[in-house]
């Protein structure tokens, strides 16, 4: 497999497992509100109870978290064809960055659980996909690095 092709692979893989994480959460969202909190206590360290006023915020919060996981997958299926598409993901999650660095800053004890490092474990691990992504979709745009 030549150079050019092996980066636009591990961009896809990139891609596709942020579609595969984006997707199924969302799902759940929208059907089964009671899981919600224990996903988020689970894999993002805080606390929040289902009140009516959260469980119709978590409907448009949920569209646009599928939204986000089906852009990838499309994206996923051709990155030099889907370039564009690939740099708005890009730009929607460095707003979500910004947002978790807020967040994290603001100290809100009493929505974080006693698991404060799911937190920071899940800004570090957004951070570094949008390093892993940018880089990639770089590279396989790059004339001059084929």
């Amino acid at each position: 497999m030549e150079a050019k092709q092996k980066k636009i692979a591990a961009l896809k893989v990139l891609l596709w497992l942020g579609a595969v994480y984006h997707i199924p959460f969302p799902l759940v969202a929208m059907f089964n509100k009671t899981y919600v909190p224990i996903m988020a206590n689970q894999f993002y360290g805080f606390n929040i109870t289902i009140t009516p006023q959260i469980a119709w915020l978590l409907n448009p919060l949920a569209a646009y978290m599928l939204a986000f996981g089906l852009f990838l997958a499309v994206a996923a299926t051709d990155p030099i064809k889907y370039i564009k598409m690939i740099y708005a993901v890009l730009f929607l999650l460095l707003i979500r960055i910004i947002q978790r660095a807020l967040f994290i800053s603001s100290g809100s004890g009493e929505y974080i659980s006693g698991d404060s490092y799911k937190i920071i474990l899940d800004f570090c691990t957004c951070v570094l996909y949008w390093i892993a992504i940018f880089v990639m979709a770089k590279k396989v745009t790059c004339e001059k690095c084929a």
